[in-house]
């Protein structure tokens, strides 16, 4: 998958050349209203920052199918912006779908021991709003501020997630202990829900055939 800038994507949509342009770049969204919902986010991006000259490095559907796909990927020396793109959003939304899905996503960051600013943009009234993991709130943020942050280091032009193998990210808690003490491991979306089930409260028995996750699941929880 390639990269964009800002400026090229606003100017091929503006110009209806933009199936030519992302199978030329061999991009190809999950949801066909992503392209427009980052159209948004890029014209708002140079309407808050008018001096802008462009703004490269841009990843769009990143997708490893065994999470949830990644909307908008920006990789820079210091950290990773990550932002899930929303055409409308309630409060309910931002706090059980969106949080969940940034939780999931974690675990492959942690893999690349990267700080992630996590953000979610919302095309309908043009709010991008910040998410902290530590207290699992959102919080409005300003489009002039999140240039600043991307000055603040060098875009890498990478994918890194992209160019991760299954074996750097599928852990063995017993072979791998280091990185499984790090939480530098995945866990699928069915794993993933039965370690949030357990860690809620009541009694679990979990079963299935050898190899397929009981005991990372149960280290997990503890």
């Amino acid at each position: 998958m390639n990269y964009v800038s800002l400026k090229e994507f606003i100017d091929v949509k503006e110009a209806g050349n933009l199936s030519q342009f992302l199978n030329y770049k061999k991009i190809f969204p999950k949801i066909t209203h992503e392209t427009d919902d980052f159209y948004h986010f890029a014209k708002m991006f140079y309407c808050k920052n008018q001096h802008l000259s462009d703004v490269d490095g841009w990843f769009l559907g990143t997708d490893l199918t065994v999470i949830p796909d990644f909307d908008i990927l920006l990789f820079l020396d210091s950290f990773i912006l990550n932002i899930d793109l929303k055409c409308q959003i309630t409060n309910d939304d931002l706090t059980n779908y969106v949080s969940k899905k940034f939780k999931q996503q974690s675990r492959i960051f942690r893999v690349l021991n990267k700080t992630v600013y996590n953000f979610v943009f919302v095309v309908e009234d043009n709010s991008l709003y910040h998410f902290d993991p530590s207290t699992e709130i959102f919080s409005t943020y300003s489009f002039e501020d999140l240039f600043q942050l991307i000055l603040s280091s060098n875009i890498l032009f990478e994918n890194k997630i992209e160019q991760l193998t299954p074996s750097e990210f599928l852990i063995n808690p017993w072979k791998d202990k280091d990185d499984f003490i790090h939480q530098r491991y995945w866990l699928s979306n069915t794993q993933q829900t039965i370690s949030d089930s357990i860690i809620c409260s009541g009694i679990y028995g979990v079963t299935g055939e050898a190899g397929t996750g009981k005991t990372l699941i149960a280290c997990d929880v503890m």
